[in-house]
This record gives structure tokens, sequence and C-alpha cells, in this order.
């Protein structure tokens, strides 16, 4: 597995450093042994090379790969992938980035059906234990069914397959929203008449908290009724700023995205505020 052999590259670098010390103090074998050790470390740490056959992403620096690439557009990443893939004619491509980590971003109908139809069972979200799924969203997540593999996702699936049936969702979850869709028409036409502006991104935010607390819980927060006053319910601001910084995670180098989990640094402490 992908665990075991960084593993085994960093049992590898301990032997050559404790080795390299035993052949020879001396003042010339030193430096040689030492530039051994760190070629190995950047070997095992260096950006991989592009797979054979799939483009690869423009920008690629020695050894770091795709860092900066990512770095621009972290503030945006979606409109960012989708210039990448625009770039690239809406084919497949791949990016690299240190410690051998690549991800493959998919065009092409065929390969999607493989994955989420054909082979499911076989694509894993924790297929690393560097970029799983669980190291990035596993305080945001939990053991949900959005984090999890294998029989844990089945037994969640059929869970959720309970409350998505049919029936609910062609009365209950229709009646409800429909409810909901309604009350927004009413509002939205009552701002219109007054000329007033707001936020449709809130509101749509709203209306879907709303709608599926009702579904959910059979109760509703009426967070919409402070969204039309241009107010934000609190838990929706932590919802949205966990889920941000839960996110970049996925941009930041793994030793150094551990770390700041770690030790609680930088963004990694505002997660943890409005996780409580």
């Amino acid at each position: 597995t992908t665990k075991v052999q960084a593993l085994k590259k960093v049992a590898a670098a301990f032997a050559l450093l404790i080795l390299g010390r035993r052949i020879d103090k001396s003042f010339f074998t030193k430096p040689y042994a030492t530039a051994s050790v760190l070629g190995f470390l950047l070997y095992c740490i260096k950006a991989p090379r592009s797979l054979k056959g799939v483009k690869s992403l423009k920008k690629r620096l020695p050894l770091l790969g795709h860092v900066v690439a990512y770095e621009e557009i972290r503030e945006h990443p979606v409109e960012g992938i989708y210039e990448w893939s625009k770039f690239h004619n809406f084919e497949t491509f791949n990016t690299q980035m240190p410690f051998g980590l690549r991800e493959i971003f998919l065009h092409d109908e065929r390969d999607r059906k493989h994955i989420l139809r054909s082979n499911f069972q076989n694509y894993k979200k924790n297929y690393s234990f560097m970029i799983g799924f669980k190291q990035i969203f596993h305080d945001l997540l939990g053991e949900g069914i959005f984090n999890v593999d294998s029989q844990e996702w089945v037994t969640h699936r059929k869970i959720a397959s309970n409350l998505f049936t049919g029936k609910n969702i062609g009365v209950l979850m229709s009646e409800i929203f429909v409810s909901h869709g309604q009350n927004m028409v009413k509002s939205l036409s009552k701002l219109a008449d007054e000329k007033k502006s707001f936020d449709i991104q809130l509101l749509f935010q709203s209306l879907v908290f709303d709608a599926f607390s009702e579904i959910a819980f059979g109760h509703t927060p009426q967070s919409f009724d402070n969204a039309i006053e241009g107010r934000k319910e609190s838990f929706q601001t932590s919802f949205d700023m966990a889920q941000q910084f839960a996110s970049d995670r996925s941009f930041e180098l793994p030793p150094i995205r551990d770390l700041k989990i770690y030790f609680k640094l930088g963004q990694e402490k505002e997660l943890a505020r409005h996780l409580t």
C-alpha cells in the first residue's frame, strides 16, 4: 500500500543516515554521506513524473511539480480547474505534487462510468493516508457516508435509502420544497415592490437549509426569515467557514498540513472554533 511504501522509504533513509555515520568519521567522508542521505530524501519527496499517455498540466517545476499552479487557484479552485480543463480541450490530464502525490482529472464519460458505476468498489476516498478524505475532512464529516468506504459506506447507504424512497421523494420532500419555494416567491415579490437589494445566494442557502431540516428532523429553523432581513444564522456562518478551511487542507503539502492540524496553527485554530 501507499502507507507501507512511504514507511519503507523513511526506514531506508534512516538506515542510510546511520550507515553514513558509521562508515568513517573523517573530514572527507561526512559530506558524501550527508549528500547521499539528502539525495535520497529528495528522491522520496519529489513530485512524480506525468503518467504515460496522459497530458500533464503546464507550469510544472522540477521536484516541486505543480505547487505554484495549485497556489494560484487556491482562492477560486472551481474556476481554476475549469480553466485548466478548458486549456486541455476538456481531455483527461494529470498534475503532480511532492511526496508522490498525483491527481487525474477525467473528462471521458467512459472513465466516469467505470469509476462511479462499473467498478465503484475499487475506487476509495481514503486510498492514501496522506490525502484521503478522512485526513482532510475528518473533523467536519466524521464517519459519515461522505467520508468512509467499503462496508461502512454500505451501512450508511442502507440507512439513507429508508429516507430517500420513491414515496418520500415524490410526496413528502416535494411538498416541503414547494412550500418553501412559494414562500421565497412571495418574499422576492415583496422585495421587488420595495426596491430592496438582497443576497440571492444567502436566500437559496437558507431555503435549502430550512427544507432539509424539516425533512430530516421535522422542524425548520426559519433561517430564511433572517436571510430576507440580510442576517445569516451563526450555524450557517460556521458551517461555511468550516467547509472553506477544511477544503484548504487539500492545497497544503501533507507534512505541513498535519503540523498545522496538530498545533492548531493559522486557519486550524479558526476551524476548531467554528466546529465547537
